[in-house]
């Protein structure tokens, strides 16, 4: 029951879940920043700090819901496209436009992509949508850079 005499206003259900996704969020963004700092300077924490910021991550993710959705850092995607052999193709759409298909860490809407030809040049695309993702691979429709 609300008590009038309190001018703070409960939280629903739903504000507090939204509150708590948030502040999980934050936790982990921190974890992985402090897990990739000790990772660049190993000697500078105690020896266990790995292993547990690990674990923390690995708690935080399971914790949090399928539907959140973690923006990449460029990098992260510059070192996923590099450790994958499947280069970004052009291919032929449902619809006969053209789109692209590759790798799914690599194709999210709006990002500007190198598609190898068949000939084996490149050229530049922008992902308008992702049409479908599924085993590391995506399809795409294009925008001409």
């Amino acid at each position: 029951m609300w008590d009038l005499n309190d001018i703070n206003a409960p939280e629903s259900e739903a504000l507090q879940s939204e509150r708590e996704i948030h502040e999980d969020i934050a936790r982990l963004e921190n974890a992985r920043a402090e897990f990739k700092r000790v990772q660049d300077h190993p000697f500078a924490g105690d020896p266990g700090d790995g292993d547990r910021l690990s674990d923390e991550i690995d708690d935080l993710e399971q914790r949090l819901p399928d539907h959140v959705v973690f923006v990449v850092q460029p990098e992260a995607i510059i070192e996923a496209a590099e450790r994958d052999e499947q280069p970004v193709r052009f291919k032929r759409l449902r619809n006969n436009a053209w789109g692209i298909t590759g790798p799914s860490a690599l194709l999210r809407e709006g990002a500007d992509v190198a598609v190898t030809k068949r000939d084996g040049t490149t050229t530049t695309a922008t992902v308008s949508r992702v049409l479908w993702s599924g085993d590391g691979k995506a399809i795409c429709s294009i925008r001409r850079a």
